[in-house]
């Protein structure tokens, strides 16, 4: 207890804020712009230690030129009010990023503490969820409250499901690097909170959600054998988790029949889609339906819609076509790529995916497991989710991906002088 009391005394402002807000990230999204805005002023409680740091200009660019771009957006804008509320989520594409140029990379021990408060944060959601699904029972009677959005904490299914993933990868890393370094009691808990997570994934029914798990997973093994050379011990691991996600999945009705509907959906041609569906709620034949038709939308409009308009120009499209379960949720494009190219255009999707590369070759590059991870799950949920329009998706992924595009190759190395 003394060396942790020792450590957290250490940490600079900056640092102890940075770990206030991993462990509010999957607690308290409402906290998070506020404690955003706190951080990139903290540098200034250490103005002497402040430093140019030229290598993260690249990175400072790409991520500030996509916010400019919004900000351009806001010229061909018919919603200022709207298009300045986009400003306000995506801030974090602007603000932290400048705060590492300038601040530079974390110290080791401050990193350890981030990830170790966002795991913690995570876990104490897990019980905020068991609650909820507790009081949707004694109220309902259906074993289904323990599942999907009835346990999702302050969050939509999605964005937990990632969190937990994220989480369940930090964890298998540091298991895999610190194993003869670290006592069985440890060895323990990492073990049994990387199986209580991907339960709880499960649980989520997050379609996104358990495509992301099912990669952490496969990639968890790769990088088990890479580091140990052990496919067998690999393969335990990955039929063991595996194994849980089975067993989770076919205990829930609720989960399997909305796989099943699913596939039968994506079976279906264009016509029969818009016929059949047009007013359901169920998220997989809107995804589709709006993709539709923010396709249409795009290609009426290249160079976008402007910066706040999107809403209204789906929202008009919807009422064309009779899609009042869409009107009746607002729902957005689902889908980032789909949603960056409506508000503002083909080059702000070119600029996207530019910066996305950038972040995938450097982890590559440089051998940052988690960076690359991150990186592959967030990207593979952008097909499904418009993440960058929420707060939770752009201060989650920016903050991360800052953190590890400016720290050292290995995250955590062996050593602390590292």
């Amino acid at each position: 207890m003394n060396k942790l009391i020792g450590e957290m005394k250490g940490i600079r402002w900056s640092g102890r804020i940075a770990i206030l807000l991993s462990f509010c990230m999957p607690l308290f999204p409402k906290m998070l712009p506020a404690l955003l805005v706190v951080l990139f002023l903290s540098v200034l409680l250490d103005i002497n230690k402040l430093k140019f740091h030229k290598e993260f200009q690249s990175m400072t660019w790409l991520f500030a030129l996509t916010y400019l771009f919004y900000v351009f957006g806001l010229l061909s804008s018919n919603h200022i009010a709207d298009g300045l509320f986009t400003l306000e989520i995506k801030l974090a594409f602007l603000l932290l990023p400048l705060f590492f140029l300038f601040h530079g990379p974390f110290h080791i021990i401050t990193l350890r503490w981030i990830f170790f408060c966002f795991i913690a944060g995570c876990f104490i959601n897990t019980f905020f969820g068991f609650y909820l699904g507790y009081q949707c029972y004694l109220e309902k009677k259906w074993w289904e409250c323990f599942f999907t959005g009835f346990i999702s904490f302050n969050f939509h299914t999605t964005y937990l499901a990632i969190y937990f993933c994220f989480s369940i990868l930090v964890m298998v890393y540091f298991l895999i690097n610190y194993f003869s370094r670290i006592n069985r009691g440890v060895i323990i808990l990492l073990c049994f909170l990387i199986l209580y997570f991907s339960g709880f994934v499960v649980m989520l029914s997050s379609k996104g959600g358990m495509i992301a798990l099912a990669t952490v997973l496969f990639v968890s093994m790769l990088y088990f054998f890479y580091k140990k050379g052990s496919l067998r011990s690999a393969l335990i691991i990955l039929s063991a988790t595996g194994g849980l996600m089975i067993v989770l999945f076919l205990t829930s009705d609720y989960a399997k029949i909305r796989f099943s509907e699913a596939f039968k959906i994506y079976r279906l041609d264009k016509k029969e889609l818009f016929d059949k569906y047009k007013e359901t709620t169920e998220t997989t034949a809107i995804r589709l339906m709006i993709w539709d038709v923010a396709g249409d939308i795009i290609s009426k409009h290249p160079f976008g819609v402007g910066t706040g308009d999107s809403k209204y120009e789906l929202l008009k499209a919807y009422d064309e076509k009779g899609m009042t379960g869409a009107i009746q949720h607002n729902l957005n494009c689902h889908n980032q790529f789909f949603e960056t190219t409506l508000a503002i255009g083909v080059h702000g999707l070119i600029v996207l995916i530019i910066f996305l590369l950038y972040i995938l070759i450097t982890a590559i590059r440089k051998r940052n497991f988690l960076l690359l991870w991150i990186a592959v799950i967030v990207i593979l949920n952008l097909f499904f989710e418009s993440m960058f329009e929420t707060q939770a998706g752009v201060i989650f992924f920016v903050f991360f991906t800052g953190l590890l595009l400016t720290s050292v190759p290995e995250v955590i190395p062996i050593s602390d002088d590292e």
